[in-house]
């Protein structure tokens, strides 16, 4: 596999189970419903479905829209499914030029699919920890981009979901179960396919020393052993368990791209750079070594002052600097830092450095001294040790500097995701129909209109 082709399985199965069950199609069985006695209601129901009359807006809430059994009956109230399309159409989950009843269908067909999937899960027995819920919160809250509170976390999820954030965790952990038990099925597709059959120790070895690639840019150097060892015990994990959880990504990944027709192909990867080359943009980018002055217990006007007086001490001087630099590295107040991109999508720039380093920083040449630039956490003075200018890429330059993927092996990879998010979509379909033949599933159409 090609760098950059990463397959972390709950993320393709979220992808999926996000849109794909969303807009899947299924055997229904749709009956009449059950209406209160002596409420009229409209002529047969066909292709277009008439409204039931005579009923109240709450009346009509309250009728049973589906009815899904497989290890025990649920229903679907027409309140649940406005509510449900109200949600999934702000937040745009919808295919373009799709009319009101159609969208009303496959909201509905994505919600019979979820409980279809979580009454198999739990028939297998399957659940999610506290821990794992946690985990997921954690990472919709890193997706912010910055610290928030409690409380505006719980607004933007109700803002961009649509759903408390009690509601908000009973899906996510809904949606861990469901994701388990797709991932499982999958998988178990592939052993049957026997997809890892050619899998070699030499595919697996590509895929850690990739691994070892991207821990390498981050820390300016390759992780020693230790360090790497160390690394995957941090992800619960040693190195017998983290070779066998990579083959079996590579054999899923081997039998979702078979099924959904192979790897992209060079046509395909040019067309896409040809269309997208404004995107190849390589932004200006330094290594350098710092100095930080801490904001501590000390007032930020202090910790200013004591900035601005080591830097006229400094001055230009790049010896100066690194005298200065060993004096603070005992307290860990000095150290280096490599390939920064002077740009605001580079998350170290907002976390660590602040906005204003980037005007401070980009002026700057080779072994150049800065002034004091203000941090999130206190004031820096930097020496810029290598430079590297903006430039437009073609398909064969490094796309970042400190990871040896070129254009080509970004393109690919994200070519790739799409055959494997593909690949998933058919297992899963597959997955729904067959419990949608395991199961019973009732739809009364004629609540369908509003």
């Amino acid at each position: 596999m090609k760098k950059f082709v990463k397959c972390f399985l709950f993320l393709i199965t979220f992808a999926v189970f996000g849109t794909g069950f969303l807009f899947g199609a299924g055997k229904k069985e749709s009956k009449e419903a059950p209406l209160p006695e002596g409420t009229p209601i409209g002529g047969k129901v066909s292709d277009g479905v008439s409204s039931p009359i005579g009923l109240s807006g709450d009346q009509r809430d309250l009728q049973t829209v589906a009815k899904v059994t497989l290890t025990k009956s649920e229903f679907v109230f027409v309140k649940q499914l406005r509510v449900e399309v109200d949600r999934r159409s702000k937040m745009q989950e919808i295919p373009p030029q799709v009319s009101p009843l159609e969208l009303h269908r496959m909201v509905l067909d994505a919600m019979i699919v979820e409980k279809l999937v979580l009454q198999a899960a739990e028939r297998a027995g399957i659940n999610s920890s506290n821990a794992e819920l946690e985990q997921r919160i954690q990472m919709v809250r890193a997706s912010a981009g910055r610290p928030v509170t409690d409380q505006e976390f719980a607004e933007g999820i109700e803002k961009q979901y649509g759903l408390s954030y009690s509601a908000f965790q009973t899906y996510l952990h809904e949606d861990i179960i469901r994701q388990k038990y797709i991932e499982q099925y999958i998988v178990q597709a592939a052993e049957k396919a026997k997809a890892g059959d050619s899998i070699t120790n030499s595919d697996i070895n590509n895929e850690i020393q990739g691994i070892k690639d991207e821990l390498a840019a981050q820390a300016g150097r390759a992780p020693t052993d230790e360090e790497f060892n160390e690394f995957i015990k941090n992800q619960g994990m040693d190195l017998v368990t983290l070779r066998g959880q990579i083959r079996r990504q590579l054999m899923v990944q081997k039998y979702l791209i078979s099924i959904a027709g192979g790897e992209p192909e060079e046509e395909e990867i040019q067309t896409f750079y040809n269309r997208n080359k404004a995107r190849f943009i390589r932004p200006d980018t330094i290594s350098f070594d710092w100095i930080r002055i801490p904001y501590g217990v000390a007032t930020k006007t202090a910790a200013r002052t004591r900035a601005e007086e080591l830097a006229r001490k400094i001055g230009s001087s790049s010896s100066a600097f690194n005298e200065e630099s060993a004096i603070a590295e005992p307290a860990n107040n000095s150290g280096s830092a490599r390939y920064i991109q002077l740009t605001t999508e580079d998350p170290r720039i907002q976390q660590v450095f602040g906005l204003e380093f980037i005007d401070k920083a980009i002026p700057l040449e080779e072994n150049a001294v800065s002034g004091v630039i203000e941090g999130p956490q206190g004031f820096f003075i930097i020496k810029v040790t290598r430079k590297y200018r903006q430039a437009n890429l073609g398909l064969e330059d490094i796309y970042r500097w400190g990871n040896p993927a070129t254009v080509r092996d970004l393109i690919n990879s994200q070519l790739m995701q799409r055959v494997l998010a593909n690949g998933a979509a058919l297992v899963t379909n597959t997955l729904a129909e067959d419990l949608r033949k395991e199961g019973v599933v009732e739809i009364h159409e004629e609540f369908l209109v509003w």
